[in-house]
Formats: structure tokens, C-alpha cells, sequence
């Protein structure tokens, strides 16, 4: 647990919103989630953004938060990420440094930003730093409605780094780089890193959301017929196969291209320990998830892991949470060297 101590960690989404906590001896004692429907990408939009402010404040207020201290993690594409190479300069001076090669590459200005970095290499000459800068609006609107709730938001983060702090805690006896694949809604993020650091986190714009529109065409069908033939088991398993291979195979070409900058990087050959699913589809969780493996180049080593198995799970804990919506990351050694 991070030194604040015993906290409720929130997940935010545009189609659920979850809530844990989970004790220091690593035993989860409230989990409670909340399907809703927002429209897409609404985090990245100020204005967009405050017309929902009673809508969370709703959902947030349903979640009955069990503790005055909350943690929350927001969306990977609100989160701006960059890797900056600066000079090796003193310790003191880095924040300065990175901000004037950060301000020149975000979209709108700096002083609109919160910032921070994580050290990724350091050597005589340069410095690498991971950067993240996420709108400051964000962080005001989401103090608006604690506030009124009177809970105290101790940390926000992009899901990239609460996962890996998840999956560090289960990957000790594993050497070297390995790859974190987050699927959600809208897209699908790939954060490389090791136990000790992250040091990349990229979001591709290829989610469930292109699964159901590719099958809206296949099909020639609208959303909502798609959406009920799905939960009702009425398309046939080849045919979702097909979209989501293809679709797979577009992210295994962006984790050839990742784990060959690896291996240049960091000397060392990179493992995909960690698939995680945030989205109320679980119809599609499967079909996904059996495309993605099967695509995997072989020259990738897959050794997923369940990245809650240090958690002390209680016996009539809802499976289906554990298997789709929180990790659907079960199996060992799915690929052998």
C-alpha cells in the first residue's frame, strides 16, 4: 500500500465505475461496481466534461465509499505520455529542464497541465524521463465532487501506473522487461516496464468499441441490434473471430514494434505477464482475449500471470469480476521458450 495507508481506489470509465479496498494484508474487503453510459473520450473535453458533473457525482455517491481517503485513476488517453531525453544535468534542476522540452510538444499550454515524471536511465550524458501531464481540469473537477462527498482524494494516476503497481507486486521473481496489455472501451494501452519502474506507456485507439463497429458492418446491422445478438449468444463464435483477429493482429504489429525498442533499450527480451480488461462487454472479453494470444508473435514470451493471486480472495467473490472485469489474465507458461 502506498504511505497514505488504507484507502477506496476508483476506477473511472465512460461505461463503469469501480471501487476497492483492499486491506494490508492484502485481502480485498469491498469491491462494488457500477455500469453507465457516457459518450466516448468525454474526459478530454473542459466543457464536455462539466456538463456531467451531477452525473458522477450520482455514481460516485453510489459507490458508499467506506473510507474518508480515496485514490482514483483516470482514463490512459486523457493522460499525456512522452518519453524526453534531456542532458545530464543536477538532480535540482531536472523538473526545469523537462518542462521546456514538455511545453513544446502539448497540445495546449503547459501552465494548463499537472505534471510529473519517473526517471527511466541516467548515464553521463542524458537523462530519459517518462513524463505525464494531465489537464488540471480533471483534477478540479473530480475535487468539486469529493469534496462534496467529503472525501479526500490522495492520488490520481493513469491506470497504466496503478496496474503495473499491481502487477509488481506479483512478478518478484521475474528478471527483466515485460509488457502490460490494458484492453478498455475506447482502446487498448501498452505499458513497458519492469518491477522496479515503468518506461513507456502507449495508448492505441483500437478497444471493444472497434469490435462492435466492425461487427455493425460485417453484419450490416445498428449498434443496438449487434449489442443484443451479442448478449443473446446469436452470432456465431467464427464470425466475432474474425473481427477480433484482425483486430489483434494490428496490436501484435505495435508489440513486435515495442518489444524490438525493448531489447535495443534495455538489452533485455520482454514478456507479456498481464492482460487486463476494463469494460462492461464480457460477451466479447473471450473472443478477444483468445484472438490476442493466438497472435502473439513468437517472439514474444507469454507468461501471463493473475495479477491479483496475492490477494486473498474471499470463496463466494463474483468470478466473473476476476476473470473479466478486473484481470482476465489466468494460466501459466502459455508459451514455453
Amino acid at each position: 500500500m502506498a504511505s497514505f495507508g488504507i484507502h477506496t481506489s476508483i476506477d473511472l470509465a465512460t461505461d463503469s465505475i469501480r471501487a476497492a479496498l483492499i486491506s494490508q494484508n492484502q485481502e480485498i474487503e469491498y469491491l462494488t461496481k457500477i455500469p453507465i453510459k457516457l459518450p466516448p473520450h468525454i474526459f478530454n473535453s473542459q466543457s464536455v466534461l462539466n456538463q456531467y458533473q451531477e452525473t458522477f457525482l450520482k455514481y460516485i455517491k453510489q459507490l458508499d465509499v467506506p473510507t474518508p481517503k480515496v485514490s482514483y485513476t483516470v482514463p490512459e488517453d486523457t493522460v499525456f505520455t512522452q518519453l524526453i531525453v534531456i542532458p545530464n544535468v543536477p538532480e535540482e534542476e531536472i523538473p526545469e529542464a523537462l518542462y521546456w522540452k514538455l511545453q513544446n510538444l502539448l497540445p495546449r499550454s503547459i501552465e494548463t497541465y499537472t505534471k510529473d515524471f519517473i526517471i527511466v536511465s541516467k548515464n553521463e550524458k542524458e537523462i530519459v524521463a517518462l513524463t505525464y501531464a494531465l489537464p488540471t481540469y480533471i483534477i478540479q473537477f473530480f475535487g468539486k465532487i469529493f469534496e462534496q462527498l467529503e472525501l479526500e482524494p490522495v492520488l490520481i494516476e493513469p491506470r497504466s501506473i496503478a496496474l503495473h503497481r499491481i502487477v509488481a507486486q506479483n512478478t518478484k521473481q521475474l528478471k527483466g522487461a515485460f509488457l502490460i496489455v490494458d484492453i478498455t472501451y475506447e482502446g487498448t494501452s501498452i505499458t513497458i516496464a519492469t518491477n522496479e519502474k515503468v518506461f513507456y506507456t502507449q495508448t492505441l485507439p483500437i478497444g471493444v468499441n472497434t469490435v462492435i463497429e466492425k461487427l455493425q458492418i460485417t453484419l450490416n446491422a445498428p449498434r443496438d441490434e449487434v449489442l443484443e445478438k451479442l448478449k443473446q449468444r446469436m452470432i456465431p463464435k467464427e464470425k466475432i473471430l474474425e473481427t477480433t483477429n484482425d483486430i489483434a493482429s494490428k496490436i501484435n504489429t505495435e508489440f513486435v514494434r515495442l518489444s524490438t525498442f525493448i531489447r535495443e533499450k534495455t538489452k533485455m527480451n520482454p514478456t507479456i505477464v498481464a492482460l487486463f480488461y476494463n469494460t462492461s462487454e464480457f460477451y466479447l472479453v473471450e473472443h478477444f482475449k483468445l484472438s490476442l494470444l493466438s497472435s502473439f508473435s513468437k517472439e514474444i514470451k507469454v507468461a501471463l500471470i493473475n495479477p491479483f493471486n496475492l490477494l486473498k480472495i474471499p470463496a463466494d467473490f463474483p468470478r466473473e469480476l476476476l476473470t473479466t472485469d478486473l484481470a482476465a489474465a489466468i494460466g501459466l507458461n502459455l508459451r514455453k521458450e
